[in-house]
């Protein structure tokens, strides 16, 4: 590694292929078509070619694309020539560029986070004797060009080629008229639901702009993970452990059911735990959202990565390889958060809710992660792939890094199905009641040994209101354990107010400039149970990264029905 440039071992880019699968949302080509390409690049002596680079590291007069597989995974898998299809796609692209602007392609751009189009720009890097950037444009796998930060970056030219290396040029602009004109090609006899893809040709300095990053880093961090569970007794308790912030909706044996037409694998999957507990996941491609059998409403949608993992060995599975499993086999199905860049995006989210209402579902669309867990998710999984990468030869120093960053109280956490939650039970018009009763044991904050707290609420769902006031309590004097018993109501304005209730808890010490940070917390009522006039209680960690003891924080919720 020198100078954000990163070479990859052979146990690294097993690590990277099984990694992206968990991040492939149920698309982005199986782990068993990866398994075939890592072991062909080993076999030829390619590995040690690849090159992966910051985007910082590109040229602001270089230019690079994204090229990748598109199309059905399904019919990925019947034969190990249509790799061909990404190589005939960059050649397609860098003959027009040598031709129309006697230029080269510098960089390749991988498109999305799957395990066989993560692989994709590695195989062309180490062919080309050019760097693959990391990041991509949408930090999972995605079934449309669309619903990508990439969306509105210009499309002409676009590239599509067939296992034969014959490639058809679009010179159209606009990723939804590229998507609408590609689809119908792909599924005609000539392509047989099989294509490669260039296009998004751009300078360093766009990609800098809408690049979702790290995604390739952070599949070496999940494979490195799926990797250590897998050698423990209880691989799924373990990867709860490892990987942070998700949630497992179910665990058991599955059902699925799947078609192949106009480029997609479209379908459906039901997991059935022994409690009696079903969970149906919708795939168009990628898993778009998730019910249980007895609730009109989802528990998880896109663009939020719903994933499966395999229960004996703790490895990820694509949709395509779940058709290729015992189906008495258990899997456990796992939600967890995109990349605030792409979640925050309006374009996508209008793409996505298009998307669920031509499978049955017209939304809205539900999280249960708020902004804090989106950011903290990401960081962390960058910061162990990063480490892996700098440390191949010695992953101890991975492992002391991983027990540094105490991310116990984050681990996965498995909800309860079939419950009233608190996204379910909630109405427009009710009132969430919080009381801030009390903070026990807050850390010595001035020369005194004493502090002076106060706390402020932000209630998720209503950070882009318009003159939005964040909602504090009075301030403490001197005191380490304080006692507040104020109340707060918030009102539930809308249908997405009630599938995104979520608080964000702040303590601060006043002073006389600049207030000093104590602690914060999380409290996500999606899914708690909650009743009317019935108050729970919580006694909730504070969390500061300068600080290990932080105390905690008492308060107490109710819903209040008009």
């Amino acid at each position: 590694m020198n100078n954000n440039t990163y070479h990859l071992s052979e146990q690294l880019l097993n690590w990277l292929m099984y990694g992206a699968s968990l991040m492939g949302a149920g698309g982005g080509g199986s782990v068993l078509l990866g398994r075939i390409l890592v072991k062909l690049m080993v076999d030829e002596g390619l590995v040690s070619k690849i090159t992966l680079i910051d985007s910082s590291n590109c040229k602001d007069d270089e230019l690079g694309c994204v090229v990748a597989g598109m199309g059905s995974p399904l019919q990925f898998q019947t034969d190990s020539k249509n790799f061909n299809v990404a190589l005939a796609a960059f050649e397609a692209m860098n003959n027009y560029l040598l031709k129309m602007e006697k230029k080269q392609l510098n960089f390749i751009i991988p498109g999305e986070v799957g395990s066989l189009n993560s692989l994709f720009p590695l195989y062309l890097s180490s062919l080309k004797g050019i760097p693959t950037v990391i990041g991509d444009s949408v930090g999972r796998a995605a079934p449309t060009l669309t619903m990508t930060t990439f969306a509105h970056v210009s499309t002409n030219p676009s590239f599509f080629a067939n296992v034969n290396g014959e490639a058809i040029a679009m010179l159209v602009d606009g990723a939804d008229k590229i998507e609408d004109l590609a689809r119908p090609i792909i599924s005609s006899s000539e392509f047989n639901q099989v294509a490669g893809m260039s296009l998004w040709l751009m300078n360093s300095q766009q990609l800098k702009q809408v690049v979702v990053p790290n995604g390739n880093v952070i599949a070496i961090a999940a494979g490195y993970f799926s990797d250590l569970a897998s050698k423990t007794e209880n691989p799924i308790d373990a990867l709860s452990k490892y990987i942070p912030y998700g949630k497992i909706l179910i665990q058991g044996k599955f059902k699925q059911n799947i078609s192949t037409g106009e480029g997609f694998d479209l379908g459906s999957v039901v997991v059935s735990d022994t409690l009696g507990h079903s969970l149906v996941v919708y795939n168009q491609n990628e898993n778009l959202f998730a019910f249980e059998k007895s609730s009109p409403t989802a528990i998880i949608t896109a663009p939020d990565v719903i994933a499966y993992v395999r229960v004996k060995d703790g490895t990820f599975l694509s949709n395509a390889d779940l058709a290729t499993i015992d189906p008495n086999e258990e899997i456990s199905v796992w939600a967890l958060p995109c990349h605030p860049k792409l979640f925050n995006d309006a374009y996508v989210s209008a793409v996505v809710k298009n998307l669920m209402t031509n499978l049955g579902y017209p939304g809205p669309i539900v999280t249960l992660f708020d902004e804090t867990a989106r950011t903290s998710y990401f960081a962390y999984m960058s910061k162990v792939g990063f480490e892996i990468l700098q440390n191949q030869s010695n992953l101890e120093n991975v492992k002391r890094v991983i027990e540094a960053s105490e991310i116990e109280e984050h681990s996965t956490k498995r909800i309860k199905l079939n419950q009233q939650s608190c996204k379910h039970f909630l109405k427009v018009g009710d009132i969430i009641s919080v009381t801030v009763k009390s903070a026990q044991n807050l850390p010595k904050m001035d020369v005194f040994g004493l502090a002076d707290p106060f706390v402020v609420i932000k209630p998720s769902w209503k950070h882009s209101q318009e003159n939005y006031e964040t909602t504090t309590t009075s301030i403490i004097k001197k005191n380490l354990n304080p006692v507040w018993n104020e109340v707060f109501n918030f009102t539930i304005e809308s249908e997405y107010d009630k599938f995104n209730t979520a608080f964000q808890f702040n303590v601060w010490d006043k002073d006389l400039l600049v207030n000093d940070f104590i602690g914060e917390v999380n409290l996500d009522l999606k899914t708690e149970t909650l009743d009317v006039n019935k108050e729970v209680d919580f006694v909730l960690s504070l969390a500061n990264k300068k600080k290990k003891k932080n105390g905690t924080l008492i308060v107490s919720v109710k819903v209040v029905r008009k």
